[in-house]
């Protein structure tokens, strides 16, 4: 749990077959008190939970980093996504950045992202994102781009932005429903 802290790295790890969240970040209230987050090499797998629960804070940094297997053993609870940035604790999730990451095989989306303008300003570069049994990603946030990003399943955007810049974005990205040979979720409507 990394809570109201801030310059905090963490690089080379493996976490594996935590009960609940693999990393949980949060920062309580409105004042900043959560900021300069790097993760880095780190794999995590088979959370109970999510993979990674940004739910607070800003300047968030995860790079070279998986998070696959979410809710998958013995323990599991839902979202069970492989990246979840979800507000909580009256707060705000800002300036995060993703880069070189995979998320994969988890229960739940490989990327999910909600409340609306309290989650902005998030970039997935050169991130891989399957996700079998749900969308793969589900965006319902401001300002969230993809950049040359490969992903396998349905997307959703839920987010409707009054505006061009608070959209969610998609640039050089591949769009497919197979994933290693397997149909990841088809979200058909």
């Amino acid at each position: 749990y990394v809570v109201d802290s801030h310059d905090i790295i963490i690089r080379n790890c493996t976490i594996e077959k935590f009960a609940c969240d693999g990393i949980y970040i949060a920062n309580i209230g409105q004042q900043v008190k959560t900021y300069k987050i790097s993760i880095d090499k780190c794999k995590v797998n088979y959370s109970g939970r999510n993979g990674l629960s940004w739910l607070g804070g800003e300047n968030i940094s995860v790079t070279n980093s998986s998070f696959s297997n979410a809710g998958q053993g013995t323990v599991h609870e839902s979202p069970a996504a492989g990246i979840d940035i979800e507000v909580e604790n009256n707060s705000f999730c800002r300036n995060g950045y993703f880069y070189n990451c995979t998320m994969e095989n988890n229960i739940g989306s490989a990327i999910t992202s909600g409340s609306k303008g309290l989650s902005s300003d998030v970039l997935f570069k050169n991130c891989t994102a399957a996700s079998p049994t749900y969308y793969t990603v589900f965006a319902d946030a401001a300002s969230h781009r993809f950049e040359d990003c490969k992903l396998y399943g349905t997307v959703l955007v839920w987010y409707r932005a009054s505006n061009e810049m608070d959209a969610v974005k998609f640039k050089r990205c591949l769009f497919d429903e197979n994933y290693k040979g397997m149909k990841m979720y088809d979200g058909t409507y």
